[in-house]
């Protein structure tokens, strides 16, 4: 048996907001028993019962006097002073000592794990695994959360086997059967001095039990008071494989670009990073911790964009030299007017616009409007276009050429706004 204790810190912010505690994610029930104890039956129907009814606990039966009692099984009694059967603990610190030949202790037990599922915990445990036949190789990952005043606390893995045929006390299967602990009885003591987040990795060989009903039961527990700060629970057949390192990988939605052009990143890391740090010498901003930013090349030239990717294994990152080409865009015109004549202040690549519709083939500096409206122009060079000029409006009056040759009389002169216009034809 090996075991290996990893303290890793991250330099980029940790995912978790330090000082908010969480919810109990499972209640450790403890139950001393034996198959020879005749009230035992009522403690092993009611952490059924609280299983069943899909309450938040994990159930870990520790065996005495029998052929299901072990080392682990008996330390653990020991700890807690046990000397009656059966005697059921709560999270390490609420007791119930009794049970029944007959009838669950399921009403009994509820209101004590109500209680503890209320209190919240400074801690969040994930369990995860892998196996090669009855060899294993586990890993837990602790973060504290908020605040923790105690001592070290000692986290124990537990292997659990339920349904497990067996002729006792009236009934007929045995459950939530303690098998093992890794790396023995009395834990590991894990210390956050140095991180807020401590990765334990654990190998073992697991017995021939049933996979099918094996469970692994993990939490952590102040020996000083005994209470156990947070529990969880998984079964052998759903363990989920450690998470990785990322492996870094990034896009850019356009690595062919315009100096003043928005450009989107977008992370294409894997192991689900919570944190990250781009660099983007040239850009504006020249560093960001978004997962997908946007960033703006203010002047043209060839770019490196590195990352940086974390999850709570650690961090991988990449580098992309010359990965962003920024061309030269071409300034924002304006428009002026010289007899009638619009005319651009750029000498090419114009194209003019009434009413934001393109003018087909008119492409010169100058254009001569036939039509009222506001007009417009871009000029583009190469792969890059300028923003659009601002609107010059046409606006055309006067009397048509038809009437040019009659006599036209407008009286009175001077008028007040209101005056004939007479036109002999």
């Amino acid at each position: 048996m090996k075991k290996f204790l990893l303290v890793f810190s991250l330099v980029i912010a940790t995912v978790i907001v330090f000082g908010q505690q969480v919810d109990r994610n499972k209640v450790i029930l403890e139950i001393g028993t034996g198959t020879w104890c005749t009230y035992c039956p009522g403690a092993a129907m009611g952490a059924d019962d609280l299983v069943a009814n899909g309450h938040p606990v994990a159930v870990i039966e520790y065996h005495n006097g029998d052929s299901f009692a072990n080392t682990y099984s008996n330390a653990r009694n020991s700890y807690y002073g046990i000397t009656g059967y059966p005697t059921a603990k709560f999270d390490g610190i609420l007791t119930v000592s009794g049970g029944s030949h007959s009838q669950s202790m399921y009403n009994t037990y509820l209101p004590y794990v109500q209680q503890r599922e209320a209190v919240p915990s400074s801690f969040i445990i994930d369990i995860y695994g892998t196996h090669d036949g009855s060899n294993y190789d586990m890993t837990a990952i602790i973060q504290k959360v908020a605040t923790y005043t105690g001592p070290d606390p000692a986290f124990h893995l537990v292997v659990t086997e339920s349904g497990i045929q067996y002729n006792w006390q009236g009934q007929t299967e045995l459950n939530f059967v303690c098998r093992q602990m890794i790396p023995d009885q009395y834990g590991t003591v894990v210390s956050f001095t140095e991180s807020d987040t401590v990765i334990l990795e654990m190998s073992f060989t697991m017995g021939g039990w049933a996979l099918a009903h094996v469970e692994f039961v993990g939490f952590l527990q102040n020996n000083s008071g005994r209470e156990i700060q947070q529990g969880t629970k998984s079964g052998a057949f759903f363990l989920p494989p450690p998470p990785q390192i990322p492996s870094v990988d990034f896009e850019a939605d356009a690595t062919l670009s315009c100096a003043g052009y928005e450009v989107q990143f977008t992370d294409l890391s894997s192991e689900n990073p919570s944190n990250w740090l781009w660099t983007f010498p040239g850009g504006t901003p020249e560093t960001s911790t978004e997962q997908n930013p946007i960033v703006m090349y203010e002047n043209e030239g060839v770019y490196d964009v590195s990352l940086e990717a974390a999850n709570i294994m650690g961090s991988g990152d990449l580098e992309k030299t010359n990965y962003m080409e920024i061309e030269f865009t071409p300034e924002q015109p304006s428009i002026s007017m010289s007899s009638f004549t619009l005319q651009s202040s750029a000498g090419e690549g114009n194209q003019w616009y009434r009413n934001d519709d393109i003018i087909s083939g008119a492409t010169g500096q100058s254009y001569t409007p036939i039509h009222n409206g506001t007009y417009t122009l871009n000029v583009t060079q190469g792969n890059c276009t300028s923003v659009y000029s601002n609107g010059y409006d046409v606006i055309w009056v006067g009397i048509d050429e038809a009437y040019a040759s009659q006599a036209v009389k407008i009286y009175p002169t001077p008028n007040q706004g209101r005056f004939t216009l007479e036109i002999n034809t």
